[in-house]
C-alpha cells in the first residue's frame, strides 16, 4: 500500500513500481486517479423528496456534492454513469427492473443509498444480498426510539457522546420492518432490535439501507440537527472495507490448497520462455522461493 497526497483536481497520473526481479513485465505500473472537487450524486425519488436534497446539498450552502435529481421513471443509464453515489428516495414507485440496475451500478464501484419509504420494500429486498425483506410498520404502535449507539462505527464517528444521546432520544412514528439481517450487522437499531441502518458490500462498491422514509411525519430525525450529518454520512463516508487479500512477499513461498486427488502443475517464467514444470503430489501445489 502507499499513499499519496492528490493537491488538485483533475485527472493524476503517475507510476508504481517494485525491485526488479526474474519477471520484468510487473516491475512498473502506469495508474490515472480522477480528484473530483464534488461528488457527483444521483438523488432519485418523487414528491417526497425535498428535506432528502436539502441534507445533501443544503440551498446556499458550498457542500461536497454535485447533486442532481430524477424520478424513477425519468433517470437513464447516462445519469447513472455519471454519478458515484446514488440515492433512491421517498415518492414515485420503483419499476421491476431498477433493483437490477442499481445493483449493478453499486458491483462496479458505485455507493447505492436507500431509505425503505412506502413502497421501497421490493426494491431493498432486491438490492440485498443478504435475503433481507422489509414492510411498513402499522401504525397505531406508538413510536420506537433508537439504542444508544456506541460510536464505534465508521457511520457515527463523527458525533459526540451528547450527540448521540441526542440520537437516541429521537422518536420515530414511522419505520420499515426488516426481517433476515445477521445479528450485529446494523450500526443503528430500534429499540426493539430492529435494523435501522446498515451496510452491504456489492462487488466493488456497497448499499446503504436506512428503514425510514426521510420525510417529517416519519418522526424526529428530518427536523433535528442530526438529519444533515447522517445523511451526508451515510452519502460519503467510508463504511465498510473490502475483504483482505492473501498474497505472499516476493521470494517467498507459496502454498495453495486444492480439492480432489488430481496432479497439478505449474509453469514458471525462465530464461529462454517457460521452464520446465514444477509437479507436486495430489491436493497440494508449492511453489519453492527460488524458483519464484
Amino acid at each position: 500500500m502507499f499513499e499519496f497526497d492528490a493537491g488538485r483536481t483533475g485527472w493524476l497520473r503517475g507510476a508504481v513500481s517494485c525491485r526488479e526481479d526474474m519477471l520484468h513485465a510487473d516491475d512498473s505500473r502506469l495508474f490515472t486517479l480522477l480528484v473530483r472537487e464534488k461528488t457527483p450524486v444521483l438523488l432519485i425519488s418523487g414528491g417526497d423528496g425535498f428535506y432528502l436534497s436539502q441534507a445533501l446539498a443544503p440551498e446556499g450552502a458550498d457542500g461536497d456534492m454535485d447533486l442532481s435529481g430524477k424520478g424513477w421513471n425519468g433517470y437513464t443509464t447516462a445519469d447513472l454513469s455519471g454519478a458515484e453515489v446514488v440515492v433512491a428516495g421517498p415518492g414515485g414507485s420503483p419499476g421491476p427492473g431498477d433493483a437490477a440496475l442499481l445493483r449493478r451500478f453499486a458491483l462496479e464501484g458505485g455507493r447505492v443509498v436507500v431509505f425503505i419509504a412506502p413502497g421501497m420494500e421490493e426494491l431493498a429486498g432486491g438490492l440485498s444480498s443478504l435475503g433481507v425483506s422489509a414492510r411498513q410498520r402499522a401504525g397505531g404502535e406508538g413510536f420506537l426510539e433508537l439504542e444508544r449507539p456506541g460510536g464505534d462505527t465508521p457511520l457515527l464517528s463523527i458525533f459526540n457522546s451528547a450527540d448521540l444521546d441526542g440520537i437516541s432520544r429521537l422518536r420515530f412514528f414511522r419505520t420499515a420492518v426488516v426481517t433476515g439481517l445477521p445479528r450485529g450487522a446494523a450500526s443503528l437499531s430500534f429499540s426493539d432490535g430492529t435494523p435501522f441502518v446498515w451496510t452491504e458490500r456489492a462487488g466493488s462498491g456497497e448499499v446503504v439501507f436506512a428503514a425510514v422514509s426521510p420525510v417529517p411525519e416519519s418522526g424526529d430525525l428530518v427536523l433535528s440537527p442530526w438529519f444533515l450529518p447522517l445523511v451526508q454520512q451515510m452519502a460519503l463516508s467510508p463504511l465498510s472495507v473490502s475483504p483482505g487479500r492473501e498474497g505472499a512477499l516476493i521470494g517467498s513461498s507459496v502454498v495453495v490448497p486444492l480439492a480432489g486427488d488430481g496432479d497439478c502443475a505449474v509453469m514458471l517464467p525462465g530464461e529462454a520462455g517457460y521452464a520446465d514444470p514444477l509437479r507436486t503430489g495430489p491436493g497440494m501445489l508449492a511453489v519453492p522461493a527460488g524458483d519464484r
